[in-house]
C-alpha cells in the first residue's frame, strides 16, 4: 500500500479523493502514535522500578529527564526534513527508529544505563513521530484541523486509559505468581510494541523514487522559526506540554507516598480516570465546530483545570486529589490541541517546522523539569510532597494567564522577538 503526502498527492495521481481512503491513512497514524503511550507505564511502575533498578527519586527523575537532550539535534533539522523529504517519509523513518526503541527496552534488562539508553533512542523515535504524524494528519484534512488533532490524541488518552490498569494487573500478577518476576511483565511488552512499530512503518515505505529531487530543498537557518505572531503560542503550547508531562509523571508517585495515610484504591486507577477524561474532553472538543471557541479555549481550559487541581492538593485528601486530577484534566485538555489548531492555521506550510520547535523547546523544558522537580521532591521529603506537586500544577493556571495575553495583544505584537523569523 503506497500512502499519500496530502490529499491532494491523492488526486496528482489520479486516484479519487474519498474520505474512506484519507480515513484509513489518519487512523493507522493515529493508533501507532497511540501506542507511544504505553512508555508512560513506566513511571506507574514507580517502587517496583526503583527497586527493580535500585535507585532514589533523583535518579528516577534523571532517568526520564536524560531521554530529552539527544532528541535536540534531529527536532531542529526536521523543518528541513519534512520540506526535503515529506511528512510520510519522516514518518517511516520515526516509526523504523521508535520500533528499534522499543526492542532495546525489550532486551535492556535491569540496567539503570540500558534501560537510560533504550529511552534515549525510543524518544528519539517518539519526538519525530509526533512531528512527522501530526504534520501528516494536517495534510490529510487541512480543512478540519483541529478536530483531526483532537482525535488523535483522544486516541493517546485512550492508551494511558488502559496503561495505568494493565501496570496494576501486572503489579498484581507478579506478587500473585512466583514464577512470574517483574522483569519479564517490565520488558515482555516493549518486545510486542517493536514488532508493531516496525511493521507498521511498511504501511508507509518509501517509493522507489524521491519526493523532491535531492537539493531542491536546501536548509536555511531560518527554516528553525516561526512567524512572529506565533512565538506567544509557542511558549504556551511548550508550558502546557511541560506541565502536564511532569505532573504525569510524578503523579503515581505521589498518590503512592506517604503524603497520603489513606489510599481507598490504587493509584493507577487514578491515572486511567484522568484519561478517560482526557479521552471524553477530547472527543467533545471534536464535535464542535471547527472555529468555535477560538478565543476561550486558549484561556478558560488553564486557569479553571489548575485551579480545581491545586485546591484538590491543598484538601491532603487522597480521593479529593484523584478526583481534581481527573477534573482538572477534563478542563484543562482542550487547549492543548486548540492552541496546535491555531499554530496550524497561521504557520500553513510551516507546520512541521513549527511543531520541531515545540518539540525542541518542551524537551529542553521537560527535561529540565524532571531534573528541578526530582530535586525538589528529594529536598521536601515525600509526607510533604504535594508542595511541589502544587506548584508544578500552577503552569496551567499560568498558560490560561498567557493565553489571556496573547488573545490581546497578539494582533498589536511589533518588533523583534526571539526566535521570529522576518
Amino acid at each position: 500500500m503506497q500512502s499519500p503526502e496530502t490529499a491532494e498527492e491523492l488526486a496528482s495521481e489520479g486516484l479519487p479523493v474519498r474520505a474512506n481512503r484519507r480515513a484509513v491513512y489518519a487512523a493507522l497514524v493515529i493508533v501507532l502514535m497511540a501506542l507511544t503511550n504505553y512508555r508512560s507505564i513506566l513511571p506507574i511502575f514507580r517502587d517496583h522500578l526503583q527497586h527493580y533498578l535500585s535507585i532514589n527519586d533523583q535518579q528516577f527523575g534523571l532517568l526520564f529527564s536524560l531521554p530529552q537532550w539527544p532528541s535536540l539535534a534531529p527536532l531542529l533539522l526536521v523543518g528541513w526534513i519534512i520540506a526535503r523529504w515529506g511528512a510520510r517519509r519522516l514518518l517511516v523513518a520515526s516509526l523504523l527508529i521508535t520500533g528499534t526503541g522499543m526492542a532495546c527496552l525489550a532486551l535492556c534488562g535491569a540496567s539503570w544505563t540500558g534501560l537510560a539508553w533504550a529511552l534515549i533512542i525510543s524518544t528519539f523515535g517518539f519526538v519525530l513521530l509526533d512531528v512527522s504524524g501530526s504534520t501528516f494528519l494536517v495534510s490529510l484534512y487541512p480543512e478540519q484541523r483541529r478536530r483531526i488533532l483532537s482525535l488523535g490524541m483522544a486516541a493517546r488518552s485512550g492508551t494511558e486509559t488502559l496503561t495505568p490498569l494493565l501496570a496494576e494487573g501486572l503489579m498484581r500478577l507478579v506478587k500473585q505468581s512466583p514464577a512470574v518476576t517483574f522483569g519479564s511483565v517490565l520488558h515482555a511488552p516493549f518486545g510486542l510494541l517493536a514488532a508493531a512499530f516496525l511493521a507498521g512503518s511498511l504501511a508507509f515505505r518509501l517509493r522507489g523514487t524521491a519526493t523532491a529531487p535531492c537539493g531542491e530543498a536546501r536548509w536555511h537557518w531560518r527554516d528553525l522559526l516561526v512567524s512572529r505572531r506565533s512565538v506567544g503560542l509557542l511558549l504556551l503550547i511548550m508550558l502546557h506540554g511541560m506541565t502536564d508531562a511532569t505532573l504525569f509523571t510524578w503523579m503515581s508517585r505521589f498518590l503512592g507516598s506517604a503524603a497520603f495515610t489513606e489510599r481507598p484504591f490504587p493509584p493507577g486507577f487514578a491515572i486511567s480516570a484522568f484519561s478517560i477524561a482526557y479521552i471524553v474532553s477530547r472527543v467533545l472538543l471534536a464535535r464542535l465546530p471547527e472555529g468555535w471557541g477560538r478565543r476561550a479555549l486558549l484561556v478558560l481550559p488553564g486557569l479553571l483545570g489548575g485551579s480545581v487541581f491545586i485546591l484538590a492538593i491543598l484538601s491532603h485528601n487522597y480521593l479529593l486529589t484523584a478526583c481534581g486530577y481527573m477534573v482538572g484534566g477534563f478542563l484543562w485538555s482542550p487547549e492543548y490541541p486548540v492552541m496546535l489548531s491555531r499554530l496550524a492555521e497561521q504557520e500553513g506550510e510551516r507546520f512541521g517546522a513549527a511543531m520541531a520547535l515545540i518539540g525542541v523547546a518542551t524537551a529542553v523544558g521537560f527535561a529540565t523539569a524532571l531534573l528541578l522537580s526530582g530535586w525538589f521532591i528529594q529536598s521536601v521529603g515525600e509526607p510533604r510532597m504535594w508542595i511541589p506537586m502544587a506548584v508544578f500544577a500552577g503552569g496551567f493556571v499560568l498558560t490560561g494567564l498567557g493565553g489571556a495575553v496573547w488573545v490581546k495583544m497578539t494582533e498589536f505584537r511589533e518588533g523583534v522577538t526571539p526566535f521570529v523569523a522576518k
